[in-house]
């Protein structure tokens, strides 16, 4: 057996060890983040910070003034974090779906570094993630239909929808 054949399984693990412990840090960040943000209007502040909001990520917003399949999502999060579900169906409807996967992460991440296993097979991951995206473009593509994906939303609707719904 060659030195290759031999180091190749351990740069595999070594590797993957490296993605796991990667994708591990950037959920607890999305997560820990979504806990410390507010939502003011249509952007995110740190609590107790609200008069210092974080700037638009978004390249199309910032650039073309339209949204994106992903505009939206932050807010979602930090709406589901602290536990406004409608309103976080409101600013994306798929918010709750790209949540539940980032916090997937923690668990299977977690288990993937105790067990060192290089994880779930790429074509299944592949498979996984196109649907995602397909779901995000189709998503993105009624609103288009509906009318509302290409203005930005207006806080006060949402703001206003919130207080209408009984307690």
């Amino acid at each position: 057996m060659s030195e290759f054949s031999r180091a190749a399984p351990e740069v595999e693990r070594s590797s993957a060890r490296e993605r796991h412990c990667f994708f591990l840090a950037l959920a607890a960040f999305v997560v820990v983040m979504a806990l410390l943000l507010n939502v003011r209007g249509d952007r995110v502040a740190l609590v107790g910070l609200p008069d210092y909001p974080l700037p638009h990520l978004c390249m199309s917003r910032s650039l073309l003034g339209t949204t994106c399949p992903g505009c939206g999502l932050t807010r979602s999060f930090v709406y589901l974090a602290h536990g406004d579900w409608q309103a976080a169906w409101r600013v994306h409807r798929l918010g709750w779906l790209v949540a539940a996967l980032v916090l997937f992460q923690l668990p299977y991440r977690t288990w993937m570094l105790i067990r060192r296993c290089n994880g779930l097979p790429t074509r299944l991951v592949q498979c996984y993630a196109a649907v995602v995206v397909a779901l995000l473009v189709l998503n993105w593509g009624l609103g288009i239909v509906e009318g509302n994906s290409f203005r930005l939303p207006n806080p006060d609707e949402i703001g206003a929808a919130r207080s209408s719904l009984p307690r």
